[in-house]
């Protein structure tokens, strides 16, 4: 009968101790989840944060390769023009010659 209320006894001593000890494990854990959640909230605010910076980046390097375009094609429309310009003064100069030619044979 002692070793039985000995037995109640421990058990009873030792069985609080436990489940507070449960319940300290599980409010570290608790702490350790919710510490790992903040953690997970801040490196996601920090992605999208940076991906809205690439975003502004990628559309600023859009706009440029479009105003690029538009000069690259104002360029080519200007030497095209310029190489019709000088197609024509050549023709013109020539022409000049054949004219002041047949003035000049006219004359004599």
């Amino acid at each position: 009968m002692f070793r039985l209320s000995f037995v109640a006894l421990i058990l009873l001593l030792f069985v609080p101790n436990a489940v507070g000890q449960k319940v300290d494990r599980e409010s570290e854990t608790m702490q350790a989840l919710l510490s790992e959640i903040r953690e997970l909230r801040r490196d996601l605010q920090a992605a999208a944060v940076a991906a809205r910076r690439a975003h502004i980046v990628i559309y600023r390097l859009h706009e440029q390769e479009m105003a690029v375009e538009r000069a690259t094609k104002r360029w080519e429309n200007a030497k095209s023009a310029v190489a019709q310009t000088q197609v024509q003064r050549k023709y013109n100069g020539r022409r000049a010659q054949e004219v002041g030619r047949a003035q000049g044979s006219n004359r004599e």
